[in-house]
């Protein structure tokens, strides 16, 4: 894999979510490259800082608002599509 390809899996190799040879390519990968190895560092540490951060629960009419856009639906539209996408490796 050269790192273009690795750095397009980083955030799925980082939650887990590669399997078998995709997962072997990417850490043989990250073994070599300090460049990419760095870049998921990265995606670590910031990982690391959003569980620090509290979370907060947005008033009624935020709620309201945003599940009642039309940008909302689009968003979700746009992730159902993306994850079956990526469910069948198309």
């Amino acid at each position: 894999m050269n790192c273009e390809q690795v750095r397009d899996l980083l955030s799925a190799y980082l939650d887990g979510m590669l399997a078998g040879d995709e997962r072997s390519s990417v850490a043989s990968h990250l073994v070599d490259c300090p460049d990419c190895r760095s870049i998921l560092i990265d995606y670590y540490r910031f990982d690391t800082l959003l569980t620090l951060m509290p979370r907060i629960k947005p008033t009624p009419s935020l709620s309201h608002n945003l599940f009642s856009s039309r940008e909302y639906y689009e968003l979700l539209r746009c992730l159902e599509q993306e994850s079956f996408l990526n469910s069948h490796h198309l």
